[in-house]
């Protein structure tokens, strides 16, 4: 259906007005206010402010984490704003690690989880997608789109429309938009389990 291997990428609280959330964090949202707030939701109709001047948001398991002015990338928490690399093309955030793609798309880069320390786990990719089910990336030329696992990267399928992760499966929308499918976990294999779509999102 969808079926190798991939520089550097590498605070207060209260209410906010209400909007669409823009990433979602393990266990609630966050959104992307239209002035560059970022704000998690509290419960009970409340925001708490965790960082602003944002232009854009990555969320997962791992925490939050945006893209200022700059092009440098922060960790937004309720403890304030750090810094933690430099510019990249795109992130991805999953359960367990922060990625991102070098500007040129030269490499895929892990965050080490200190200061802004980074490490290269891949080569050239296009796009990222990762969730609690893990990361994975689309290789250049082919288009396929590969896991990376135990230390390595695999071809799990080939080209799609667009891919989702969630906690526990890869999910992967036809070329042609008339298929949604999932991951099997093994090999190259997959299912169809939907009909034409515009797109896919890992929800909960």
């Amino acid at each position: 259906m969808i079926g190798t291997a991939l520089a550097l990428v590498g605070s207060v609280a209260g209410v906010a007005p209400s909007g669409p959330a823009n990433a979602a964090v393990a266990g609630s949202v966050c959104e992307l206010a239209n002035d560059g707030s970022v704000y998690r939701y509290a419960g009970n109709q409340t925001w708490t402010f965790i960082g602003s001047s944002a232009t854009a948001v990555y969320g997962g398991g791992y925490g939050m984490f945006g893209l200022r002015s700059d092009n440098n990338i922060y960790r937004f928490a309720s403890g304030g704003v750090q810094l933690v690399g430099g510019p990249g093309a795109t992130f991805a955030v999953s359960n367990d690690g922060l990625y991102g793609l070098s500007p040129n798309n030269s490499g895929v880069w892990q965050y080490s989880g200190s200061g802004d320390s980074w490490f290269q786990i891949g080569g050239a990719a296009t796009k990222l997608y990762a969730g609690g089910y893990g990361i994975f990336a689309i290789s250049p030329g082919t288009n396929n789109i590969i896991r990376y696992i135990n230390g390595g990267w695999q071809q799990v399928g080939g080209p799609g429309a667009t891919f989702a992760v969630s906690n526990n499966a890869l999910y992967g929308l036809s070329p042609d938009r008339s298929a949604v499918w999932q991951y099997s976990g093994s090999g190259q294999g997959w299912f169809q389990i939907g009909g034409a779509a515009r797109t896919i999102v890992a929800c909960t």
